[in-house]
């Protein structure tokens, strides 16, 4: 890669899973507050909503070095690297429609006053 003059970074990686268990510890501390005033149904479109947004994270984060291995490698196969990520863009797509699901329930709830 350094011989091809492509840039390759593990840093990306390294803050998209740093930014992930943050996002991660941050939401499982806050719903066990005892002040945490939302509904189940909020913490549980709040989660699906955190997940959800991995597989753009990651892509946005990874798109770079993918461009620079494609490039160096003309070869390379492909496949094999999405046959990687596709367990996250899976687990990213049910948890967006576990949001949409726990959003929708909440919103067809009569409100309360």
């Amino acid at each position: 890669m350094r011989r091809a003059e492509q840039n390759y970074s593990k840093n990306g990686g390294i803050v998209f899973a740093s930014l992930g268990v943050v996002l991660a510890l941050g939401w499982g501390f806050l719903v066990s507050q005892r002040r945490f005033i939302a509904s189940n149904w909020a913490a549980l479109t709040s989660w699906g909503a955190i997940i959800a947004l991995g597989a753009p994270a990651y892509f946005s984060f990874s798109f770079g070095n993918m461009n620079s291995v494609g490039d160096t490698f003309y070869d390379w196969n492909s496949d094999a690297a999405f046959t990687l990520e596709e367990p996250l863009y899976v687990a990213s797509g049910i948890a967006a429609l576990v949001a949409v699901i726990g959003l929708v329930a909440v919103l067809r709830r009569p409100a309360i006053r």
